[in-house]
This record gives C-alpha cells, structure tokens and sequence, in this order.
C-alpha cells in the first residue's frame, strides 16, 4: 500500500464577475493534457449520486443486508463513497485522507489532503483520475493507479463543509467561495465560473448536458455545462443543499422550505411540489418511476415522480443521510440509530435491517454490481454489505 501527503498547494485566487459566467484560462499545477475527451467514468457507481443525473440507482441489488467487512479510518466518513470501473471504492474520511480500497475491503492507497475533509465526496473521471474539495479550498486530481497528484487548484471555497464535485465532458465542477466554477479535467485550468450564493450540495447533469445544482441563495440553476451560461433558475422558498435529480419527469430538487420540487428541465416551470415538511438537505432518489426522500421531521415518503402522489410514508429517525435504490426498485436508508434498512418500494415494506452501533450511525451509500452497499458511518468506518 502507498501513503501521500500534499507537498505544495497552487496558490490561484478566482476572480468572479458580479452576476453570470466569466470565461478564464490559467490554473492548476503539474499534469500534462493527455489524449482523448474526458467524461464521467462508466464504473457502477463513479459520482455522489450514483450516475451523471443523479439518479441514485445501483445496478445491483442487495438481498440480505449481511456484513461483507468493515474498515476503519482515523475520521468520520460522511460523504458517498464511489465505485470506479477498475473495480476499486474511493471515499473521503474527515481524517483529511482520501482512500483507495479493493471491493473486497483492501487498501491500495491513501492521501492526505492538506486541508482536511468533512462531508466532502469525490467523483471518478473516465481519465484514470478521482476528483475532490478539500476543506481547504483546494480541488485535487489523484491518479487511481498509485495515489499521486495529477494536479491541484485553490476554489477559494475555504471552509464550505459538503463541498461535492461531478465530471462532465472534459471539466470537473466544483464549488468556489463566490459560487461555481469548471476546471479542465487534464489540467486544471479554470474553464469558466459563474456568481452565486453558496454550493453545499452536489451537481448534476441532465441528459442534454446541463449543470444542475441548488445554492444557499435559494434557487435551484441549469447551466450551459460548456460555457456557464444561465439557462434558469428557479427560486424556492428556502437554501438548497440537496442534489437535483435529472429524469424524464423533469428536474427534481429538495429545498429547506420542506417541498420537494419537480420541475419543467427546458423552462423550470413548476410541474407539481410535495410538502414534507422539515428544512430539506438530503437528496432524493428515483427508480421505477418512485422517487423517495427523507426529512429532518423523520418522514421517509416514497411518491410518483408522475405527478407527486405519495405513495407510503415510514417513519424514522432522522438522520444525516440520503435514500438510494436498487436495481430492483428497493429504497435503502439509514436513520440516526445506526439502523440501515432496505424498504419495498411499491409497499414500504422493510425488507432487511442492520444495526451498525452508535448515533447518528451511517451516513451515504454507493452500490455495486453485484449488490453490494458501501456506507460510511459515525464510527469512523466504511461498511459493505451483501
């Protein structure tokens, strides 16, 4: 196995023009171009959300929720792990490292940010290179094969605590201290940035290409991923640090007024809301045509993405992470007793449960293939499950 550490920090500050995209060059240190378009890698689960659209679907299904194995670090792991097609979980602990695992529970490698890490979750390129914001401000490029840096880049974004990135068409997007801002995948560079209030959620993109994401300043935009222009933004009642989802019914966000938001993708016109009640920040999921979300009220509601009507609600303990889906339909999720459950989701019906120890317990999932959930916990640790 191979530890990094961080031996120098670019030192580029961002200048944002006030209201809008500005297009920049300049930016990262070491790393050549390479060859070939750079995209967001093919593996089961390479982003926070799962896939480019953030739909939050596994290709696998988990049928007993048995312990494969457990792996702790020295920090707790909140953010999402994320599964790469060289077979490998990558997942970042606030102990400030990133790290490399086999699916089988080996380490390959681990990297220490100089920043340190808090909800942060990475994101694969199709480049052989894992992306991620550290605490710090700082955007690194790790290459997957041995841990060592491709490039870093200071975003400005000092001390902003879920600072998640996504991989679009050859730029990593990534939240800056005066909003957004995509760097070139190989390099580094800054491509473009665009104003506005504070990013603590994730992106998205939709099937035609544009950036998705919520702010604090309450709306929720659609971008021209390749220049940052502005095609909406649509104002909801309260800061939005959930991820929206991209599907065939339309942009879907959750907002801290406690609606959920479906959303027209072409004009952000208001298809239909669903109130849940609670300050909203975890993301939702969407399969088989059922999308689920969870409050800070405790309401685990599944609903139809045609149309809003809740189908079941299960009551829970909240906590701090968000539902995803299996293959099958299955919506998994864990409460704040430590207690990770797989639920029917035509019925809500528990399907299996398991107790991980402590509170909150368990925060995001990435699932396999074959099945298999990866979660990080409370506890310091990252679990699989079968």
């Amino acid at each position: 196995m191979k530890f990094y550490a961080l031996a120098s920090v670019l030192a580029a500050v961002l200048v944002i023009g006030c209201g809008g995209s500005t297009q920049q060059g300049g930016g990262g240190s070491s790393g050549g171009s390479g060859g070939g378009s750079v995209t967001l890698d093919s593996g089961p689960w390479p982003s926070p959300r799962g896939n480019a659209q953030g739909l939050a679907v596994g290709k696998g299904a988990t049928i007993t929720g048995i312990q494969n194995w457990n792996y702790f670090t020295t920090g707790q792991i909140t953010g999402s792990p994320v599964l790469a097609s060289d077979g490998n979980v990558y997942f970042c602990s606030a102990d400030g490292n990133l790290y490399s695992m086999t699916q089988g529970g080996g380490l390959n490698w681990r990297f220490q940010s100089g920043g340190g890490i808090a909800n942060s979750s990475p994101a694969v390129g199709s480049n052989g290179k894992v992306y991620f914001e550290d605490l710090g401000g700082t955007l690194y490029a790790i290459n997957t094969a041995d841990g060592s840096v491709a490039w870093n880049v200071a975003t400005g974004a000092s001390g902003r605590v879920s600072a998640s990135v996504m991989v679009g068409t050859d730029v990593v997007f990534a939240p800056t201290a005066t909003g957004v801002s995509a760097y070139n995948a190989k390099t580094g560079a800054v491509v473009w940035t665009f104003a506005c209030g504070a990013v603590q959620g994730g992106f998205s993109l939709t099937t035609g290409g544009n950036l998705l994401f919520g702010s604090d300043d309450k709306n929720v935009y659609d971008l021209v991923a390749s220049t940052g222009a502005q095609n909406w933004a649509y104002l909801t009642g309260g800061a939005v640090r959930s991820t929206p989802l991209a599907s065939g019914f339309g942009v879907i966000c959750a907002s801290g007024d406690g609606k959920i938001y479906c959303l027209d993708e072409s004009n952000s016109v208001v298809v239909w809301t669903a109130n849940i009640g609670g300050a909203l920040t975890a993301s939702p999921a969407l399969s088989h045509g059922r999308l689920a979300e969870v409050s800070p009220n405790g309401n685990f509601d599944v609903y139809l993405a045609n149309g809003g009507v809740r189908l079941w609600r299960a009551t829970v303990t909240p906590g701090s992470g968000s539902p995803v889906s299996a293959r099958d339909g299955a919506f998994y999720l864990a409460d704040g007793n430590g207690v990770l459950r797989g639920y029917d989701g035509v019925t809500g019906r528990v399907l299996w449960q398991f107790y991980g120890g402590g509170s909150p317990g368990f925060y995001n999932m990435g699932i396999d293939v074959n099945g298999n959930v990866y979660v990080g916990s409370s506890l310091n640790s990252i679990t699989s499950l079968r």
